[in-house]
């Protein structure tokens, strides 16, 4: 193989690392539930969502995929989040209340 073919290929597979390892940074969903861990499951689709937070017409928060999750190993539901998360288990942070439901921060775990 040439060096340009196999510089070429190397940016290729390091990107495609890249993409596949990638956790999402500061991203959020929101559930009903309340808990302190999550696991990602593999099912998830393109939908937006709106949580109208009830202090006025701009008080409101968007996600824009439904993802399956189980929050502290409670039943599998489809939650509304801000990107779709890569299959595993997650730590959660109480970012506010909205609308009734809890908005978490998603941090990997160790």
């Amino acid at each position: 193989m040439s060096n340009k073919k196999v510089v070429a290929f190397s940016f290729i597979a390091c990107g495609a690392a890249a993409i596949l390892s990638a956790t999402p940074a500061h991203a959020a969903f929101a559930t009903l539930e309340s808990g302190t861990q999550v696991i990602a499951l593999r099912e998830y689709e393109n939908a937006y969502t709106v949580i109208n937070c009830g202090n006025g017409d701009e008080d409101f928060t968007e996600f824009f995929i439904l993802q399956r999750m189980m929050v502290d190993g409670g039943p599998p539901t489809w939650v509304p989040t801000e990107t779709a998360y890569l299959v595993g288990r997650y730590r959660l942070r109480l970012s506010r209340t909205c609308g009734g439901y809890n908005i978490y921060d998603v941090e990997a775990t160790p």
